[in-house]
């Protein structure tokens, strides 16, 4: 109290409100750092019960309006290589993405693709809008950790939505040339190509001959937001035309959508189940394809449809049977949709709600209709249940199989159609007793880089030894100190393969024209070095230009050494690892000498030892197959489409070869200097037995071999990739969709209870099932249970 008798007077009242503006800010930073970093605990103790307080259906707009402005934690960390997935020719980050029914109208898909998924999928969207069923239609069951919702395609309709994601596309950022520094030490591209005197060219060399890729975390961002989008088609409830409506969402979304979904089995649109029956989804299949062909963009989006996880067993084989039809071949299925069933375990008061139940409870029903469309799409009954008209089952015996192993040991170059005129078969039986008795497959024989001498292959483990030693003694942590880089030619045309030159015509179609280039067709000599994070310097060897060893320390080391400094400003290029090969201005004294000046270490690198090389066993040919059947006018052109393509490779592929390529010298040593690249047992032998697993294994990793088996295998049996979805809230559950043969996993309840942290949960925990059980990558898990079975 103060003279006065006042009890409090104004200072105590500014200093309490000075410490509650820091209380409650320090509250506001702490609970906007967990958000923004997704901090598991912190939304399973608050963010996810004060969602709770409000109804579902307002929860589930609150949380769609965050991700439509990015108000969403942010993945922190790259997906583990182990997670990339390639499924119809598309690239996923990783394989987990988010089902249709949450972002219906297509309004979230940057923010949701931020938080950490592969894919996402939008809808289901109808050709016109409708408001869906009436409301309440959302029921949380939190004892069951499940969802029931009968929504009935509540769609904004095709021209909402798609102007919706058209005006996403539009805003995505166009790939073209990157920052760049102009003058004489610094720049990116050369302008001034065809010059007249030497001065001039001189002038050009000094001052616009490099180009530098830059920027990569904005790069990262950009191609993360603008990940893979799945567009899922609904009818109208109202609609006389079903097939129409999905005829009409082809044409509308096929040039936006990087897949589609036919949507025939929601439970919450009246008579939308029985388009699953036979003939209806045979001739829905049928007209859908034939507006998806008739699209003008390329590629074209793989078409989808998604089956419910009630069908009984004659259900499940008529579906199979008609996406195995040429004609009505989709390109994957996605399994499963809702259930109408309500298992006795339920405990939730609104367990007799109608509508579809998704979450916990359909776990298992999932898994099961999984394993049962992988084995009729894929596995063993695909064809032993599906003989040829005509033609027995009997065909397959004890006969017929020893006839032909006796022919296939005779001449191994006998091809299948001699097999099936001398033995009286169909191709399907030839190719049943070649692939499931016999157990063979036919190769070709590998062309190697250089017949080895005895000296070469010694110098060649002695190199692989030393190198290995290295990588033990400076562990994973110096990856990042590496740095490797060569030459190599480009064409300004490269020749497709001949498959990619054939066409499909009608009786009176000509044949396609291509031009082959002559012995003296222009190309241009690229100078490319990388590191762990990605490119660091490309430089183009001007015409009438010779790659001397002054050029290569005066502009190619000066431009990695400015690169290098750039990244590490502290440490610089001390303690720097690099590897380039053997050419001679790459061993000349000047370079030799500038290197050490440099204070960098340049790695054991044999004579002949493509295979030991980052640049040549991975970056040239895979650049070179980015930019096969492109033409190119001009070195200009050709510049820019490398520096596209180089930008375009996530940084996690650069991470992943430098971790592989540790692997090398021991794959070296272990074949006694040969060349070990694929195969490499093979190179005489054209038929082999696929039981020698055993012996394979000392030429070639154990998994890389059973997933190059496996898709041999598949050739024959008409693989159609599966999504797998339902009852996904943990790593093991999408794990074991993934073994039962789901190539793609989706979530969606998982989110509605955990929040964004589960995303990045579930992939950590399948990343650590896979070391487990000693499978490198996601693609050699898929269908292991059939393979087991079988």
């Amino acid at each position: 109290m103060d003279p006065k008798g006042n009890a409090f007077n104004g200072k105590f009242w500014i200093q309490l409100k000075q410490a509650a503006v820091i209380v409650n800010g320090g509250v506001l930073l702490f609970a906007g750092m967990n958000l923004y970093k997704g901090s598991e605990k912190f939304y399973d103790d608050i963010v996810m019960p004060l969602f709770q307080l409000f109804s579902p259906e307002t929860s589930h707009n609150i949380s769609i309006k965050l991700a439509k402005y990015k108000i969403v934690p942010k993945q922190q960390k790259p997906d583990p290589p182990s997670l990339q997935s390639k499924v119809w020719g598309r690239k996923f980050p990783n394989p987990l993405g988010l089902a249709a029914g949450y972002d219906k109208q297509g309004e979230a898909v940057d923010g949701l693709l931020k938080m950490g998924f592969g894919f996402v999928e939008v809808g289901s969207i109808t050709p016109e809008p409708q408001p869906g069923n009436p409301q309440p239609r959302l029921f949380r069951l939190k004892e069951d950790r499940a969802v029931i919702n009968r929504f009935g395609f509540n769609s904004d309709g095709h021209e909402v939505v798609y102007e919706r994601l058209n005006q996403r596309k539009k805003q995505e950022k166009t790939e073209g040339m990157p920052a760049t520094y102009v003058g004489e030490k610094r720049n990116m591209l050369n302008v001034n190509f065809w010059t007249e005197t030497e001065d001039e060219r001189e002038k050009s060399i000094k001052s616009l001959s490099w180009l530098k890729v830059v920027n990569r975390r904005k790069e990262m961002k950009d191609k993360v937001e603008n990940g893979i989008l799945g567009v899922n088609l609904g009818k109208n409830k109202t609609s006389p035309n079903a097939v129409g409506d999905y005829v009409k969402g082809v044409y509308k979304f096929g040039g936006l959508a990087d897949y589609l979904v036919v949507n025939v089995s929601s439970p919450n649109t009246p008579g939308l189940r029985s388009m699953q029956k036979r003939e209806e989804l045979s001739n829905l299949l049928f007209q859908v394809l034939e507006a998806r062909n008739k699209l003008t963009v390329n590629p074209k989006p793989p078409l989808l449809i998604k089956i419910a996880p009630d069908l009984d067993e004659d259900e499940k084989k008529d579906i199979a049977a008609v996406v195995l039809q040429p004609k009505t071949r989709v390109d994957g299925l996605i399994v499963s949709n809702t259930t109408v069933s309500r298992p006795d375990s339920l405990q939730s008061k609104h367990k007799t709600e109608t509508g579809g139940l998704s979450g916990a409870p359909l776990t298992s029903k999932s898994l099961e209709t999984i394993r049962d469309m992988y084995a009729l799409t894929k596995g063993k009954e695909s064809l032993s249940d599906c003989p040829c008209p005509g033609r027995p089952k009997s065909c397959v015996n004890d006969q017929t199989i020893a006839s032909m192993k006796k022919d296939i040991d005779e001449d191994p170059h006998i091809s299948v159609q001699e097999l099936r005129d001398t033995n009286g078969l169909s191709y399907g039986t030839v190719h049943t007793i070649i692939i499931e008795h016999l157990r063979m497959k036919k190769v070709c024989a590998q062309w190697i880089p250089h017949l080895l001498t005895v000296d070469q292959k010694r110098e060649r483990v002695r190199c692989a030894t030393e190198l290995l030693n290295i990588f033990e003694r400076h562990g994973p942590k110096r990856l990042s100190n590496m740095v490797t880089g060569d030459e190599t030619w480009f064409p300004f045309f490269i020749i497709p393969p001949k498959r990619l030159n054939c066409i499909w015509v009608d009786g009176q179609g000509d044949r396609p024209i291509v031009s082959r280039p002559g012995f003296q067709s222009r190309k241009r000599m690229f100078t490319v070095f990388f590191n762990y994070s990605g490119p660091l310097v490309v430089d183009i060897l001007l015409q009438d230009t010779t790659m001397t060893a002054i050029y290569y320390v005066q502009k190619v080391l000066s431009q990695v050494k400015s690169a290098i400094n750039e990244q590490r400003p502290k440490v610089r290029t001390s303690r720097t690892l690099l590897l380039h090969d053997n050419a001679g201005p790459h061993k000349a004294r000047a370079t030799t000498q500038s290197l050490r000046e440099l204070g960098i270490q340049v790695l054991p690198h044999p004579a002949y030892g493509p295979d030991l090389a980052p640049c040549d066993f991975w970056l040239f040919p895979n650049l070179k197959d980015r930019l096969t059947g492109w033409k190119f006018d001009g070195i200009q052109d050709l510049a820019k489409a490398m520096n596209s393509e180089l930008r375009t490779i996530p940084e996690e592929d650069y991470q992943g070869v430098f971790r592989k390529w540790q692997i090398r010298p021991k794959h070296c040593i272990k074949s006694h200097g040969e060349y070990f690249e694929g195969l490499r047992k093979f190179h005489v032998r054209i038929i082999t037995s696929l039981e020698n697993t055993e012996q394979l294994s000392k030429h070639i990793d154990p998994p890389s071999y059973s997933m190059k088996c496996r898709r041999n295998i598949s050739m024959f049996t008409g693989e159609v990739p599966i999504v797998g979805v339902g009852g996904v809230s943990n790593g093991r559950e999408a794990y074991d969709k993934i073994k039962a043969g789901a190539s793609l996993i989706q979530m969606y309840t998982a989110l509605v209870y955990h929040g964004p942290p589960v995303i990045g949960k579930i992939k950590r925990e399948m990343d650590e099932l896979l070391r487990q059980d000693g499978f490198s990558h996601i693609s050699e898990a898929v269908g292991v249970e059939a393979m087991k079975e079988r």
